[in-house]
């Protein structure tokens, strides 16, 4: 049950909390992904296809935020997605119930909550044409990286996949799809939990341009986890 942090007990930011592990949250409360239930979504919204207990595959769903991107000098489309963070509590966080004795009032654990955030990156080599390209099974033009922080701890799924979209008029605009990729816990930070072990990262996106914005984030990344490199997924630029 979603809980709320006594602002009187804790020095975190006030905003809500909900319930999480002691490391990186349970699946449905760390990422508020919900249990995809047939229903098709617009905006930006990607779809995770969990492996990670073999072959009986699990769906999740989360929606973003519209997204940033800029075209780089060698002409890679770079896209930038985020959760913004929030924070949550700790399973084994109190409620505020009352303890049973005396005896118990001095150890009470103080509600502590974890910042928590999500961020997707992607790197387009060449561009599709929606509804000219034709998509294969085994056609990338891109890299994925997609990252869970839970406090200090952070697990990146990286990988690459097969991404079309369209600008608008003013080139200001894009919208599109991730169609297909295949995604794997590389790198890590910390113990944190792998909630999708090998994995497949679908959806639809917006994202309006702006390089700023796409450049701080990707610098946050690769300052907790380092640069990616293009070699890891066997993608090179293609201008």
């Amino acid at each position: 049950m979603p809980r709320t942090c006594d602002s009187s007990r804790s020095a975190a930011p006030r905003r809500p909390c909900t319930s999480a592990t002691s490391r990186i949250p349970s699946v449905g409360l760390l990422l508020t992904l919900a249990l995809l239930i047939g229903c098709q979504a617009k905006g930006t919204r990607f779809e995770i296809l969990s492996f990670k207990d073999g072959p009986q595959s699990q769906v999740y769903t989360e929606s973003f935020e519209t997204g940033h991107f800029f075209i780089a000098a060698d002409h890679n489309w770079s896209l930038a997605f985020e959760i913004a963070p929030n924070y949550v509590l700790p399973d084994d966080t109190p409620t505020g119930d009352a303890p049973a004795d005396d005896d118990q009032q001095d150890t009470a654990t103080p509600c502590v909550p974890i910042r928590m955030s999500q961020t997707l990156l992607i790197e387009v080599f060449w561009r599709a044409q929606p509804g000219r390209t034709h998509a294969e099974s085994s056609q990338t033009n891109a890299n994925i990286q997609y990252c869970l922080t839970a406090g200090r701890e952070i697990i990146s799924y990286e990988g690459a996949g097969f991404v079309s979209f369209k600008r608008s008029r003013d080139g200001r605009t894009l919208t599109g799809l991730v169609e297909s990729s295949s995604l794997y816990p590389v790198r890590t930070v910390g113990a944190p939990v792998d909630l999708f072990g090998p994995c497949r990262l679908s959806g639809t996106f917006e994202a309006r341009e702006n390089r700023a914005r796409v450049v701080a984030i990707q610098q946050g990344i690769r300052m907790k986890l380092g640069p990616v490199s293009a070699a890891t997924y066997g993608m090179t630029s293609a201008n």
